[in-house]
């Protein structure tokens, strides 16, 4: 498995995507925002793949394009989607990928959980692209 590095940060502006996109050109890598909430002017994508000079090729899909830049379970209510946790499965690459979250790691990516098989936010979607164990409450 090729690295992986999570970007994420609290609030919109503070530099996230501008860091990922140093990050990406700096480890020759690959860039995967999996949800993209806000789809007026350029996306996160498009802004690192113009600061980068990476090719297409080095830019993922998003695997959720929201049309309101909100949080994402706000985003996606508004767009009359779900957001399924399990459908975010970073790609398996050559190269390091960098990752950008949709905010910090508590931000909810649905309205609703459905039990703790069901990851509701962030922090859960974390733990699994870093393949770390989450903590159990026996811990």
């Amino acid at each position: 498995m090729s690295t992986r590095v999570v970007v994420a940060g609290t609030d919109t502006n503070i530099g996230k995507t501008v860091f990922a996109a140093a990050l990406t050109q700096a480890l020759d890598g690959y860039y995967w925002k999996p949800v993209q909430a806000g789809l007026e002017g350029e996306t996160d994508s498009q802004v690192v793949r113009r600061l980068s000079g990476l090719k297409a090729s080095r830019i993922l899909l998003e695997t959720y394009r929201l049309r309101t830049a909100a949080s994402p379970h706000v985003a996606a209510e508004l767009d009359d989607i779900q957001i399924e946790p399990a459908h975010l499965r970073p790609h398996q690459l050559p190269a390091p990928l960098v990752i950008e979250l949709a905010g910090g790691l508590d931000v909810p990516l649905r309205s609703a959980v459905a039990g703790p098989r069901q990851p509701g936010n962030l922090r859960c979607l974390w733990h699994r692209l870093s393949r770390i164990r989450r903590p159990s409450p026996a811990d």
